[in-house]
């Protein structure tokens, strides 16, 4: 699951902030057409994204609590247990509903 939320975040924040920039210089662009300054401080593209980013958390919260997440300890040496590693597993149900609702 963290490396679901890890993956989630990273991709939405950075082209979350990529399309915002994209997007203020065509809002800029189509405006000198008109004759008007229109500003977007950056500190406005940062509130549009933290919204974003906080939308995002909500639905991987509300989708990690709703799935059947388990800790699994893969056995590599039985007599060297420190040599165990342990994996995060969910049921098919739960990855769909993840892949379904965050892409």
């Amino acid at each position: 699951v963290r490396g679901f939320w890890l993956l989630d975040l990273g991709f939405v924040v950075l082209f979350g902030s990529l399309f915002l920039k994209t997007w203020r210089i065509h809002i800029v662009f189509s405006s000198a057409e008109r004759l008007r300054v229109l500003k977007f401080s950056n500190r406005k593209l940062a509130l549009i994204l933290s919204m974003v980013v906080a939308f995002h958390v909500i639905l991987l919260i509300i989708v990690s609590a709703s799935s059947g997440t388990w800790v699994s300890v893969i056995t590599i040496d039985p007599d060297r247990p420190k040599y165990n590693q342990k994996g995060c597993s969910s049921s098919l149900l739960a990855r769909i509903l993840m892949w379904m609702f965050l892409g």
